[in-house]
């Protein structure tokens, strides 16, 4: 049985290029779509669609 681990990361730097910034300085995913490394099943996934507002969201 393989042993899997799991990091929760928190990025410290960011480098972008000013044509991805929104008007506050952040990185607008709508233009980019970051991929993300999913271990488990060693595959990559895009990401960046906005599919909810969890500020919004009923219980």
């Amino acid at each position: 049985m393989l042993s899997e681990k799991r990091y929760i990361l928190k990025m410290h730097v960011i480098y972008a290029a000013e044509d991805i910034l929104n008007e506050k300085e952040k990185i607008n995913y709508h233009i980019i779509k970051p991929v993300q490394f999913e271990s488990p099943i060693y595959g990559y996934f895009v990401t960046g669609e906005k599919v909810g507002d969890c500020a919004k969201m009923k219980k």
